[in-house]
């Protein structure tokens, strides 16, 4: 709940931030926005994520921290390229939004393969 506030508050502040620079200059506005993302993502992934999976893995063992670990890249990969598509929608680039929607599916299936191979030899095995 703490965090949330924090995040809310800084995310407010930033809004108000660029509407008063908006009038002034654009560019000003558009860096005190993307600053504004840039610290609420860090804020979140160093706060919340980084911690969570830190105390999971910890407690779940080896066998579990590397699924976990291509878990958690495979959601950053999803969360970024999310980011990336709607950044690109806003601004009218369709095309590139569709471009990083695509890299990102392509990623994450490169990034699970030796996932699937596992199971399809364990699968063997147990045939």
């Amino acid at each position: 709940m703490v965090m949330v506030l924090k995040v809310s508050g800084v995310v407010l502040i930033g809004a108000f931030a660029s509407l008063l620079l908006k009038e002034n200059s654009r560019a000003v506005s558009a860096v005190t926005v993307i600053c504004t993302f840039l610290t609420v993502i860090i804020y979140c992934t160093e706060n919340g994520l980084v911690r969570a999976v830190d105390s999971i893995t910890a407690q779940a063992g080896d066998s579990f921290s590397e699924i976990a670990g291509i878990l958690v890249k495979a959601l950053g990969i999803s969360y970024i390229t999310g980011i990336t598509h709607e950044m690109c929608a806003s601004a009218g680039e369709n095309t590139l939004a569709a471009a990083a929607d695509f890299a990102g599916k392509v990623e994450i299936v490169l990034l699970c393969l030796p996932m699937v191979s596992k199971l399809l030899q364990i699968a063997g095995d147990a045939l």
